[in-house]
This record gives structure tokens, C-alpha cells and sequence, in this order.
């Protein structure tokens, strides 16, 4: 099926990898210098 070709898989992971970066960026502008 579509879902199964490599080629959304690595749209899929792509976009996952994205949000994560998005969130991280989130995260660290509520919490300056938490993360050092």
C-alpha cells in the first residue's frame, strides 16, 4: 500500500523529526537556560 512505499516513510519521519525540533524550540524559549 501508499503507507508502506519508503518514500512516505521518510516524509513521515521527516515531518515527525520537524515537530519534535519545534517542540525542543518550544520548550526551550519557556525555559531559558534550562537546558544548560
Amino acid at each position: 500500500s501508499l503507507l508502506r512505499s519508503p518514500e512516505v516513510v521518510q516524509f513521515l519521519q521527516k515531518q515527525q523529526q520537524l515537530l519534535n525540533q519545534q517542540v525542543l524550540e518550544q520548550r526551550q524559549q519557556q525555559f531559558p537556560g534550562a537546558s544548560v
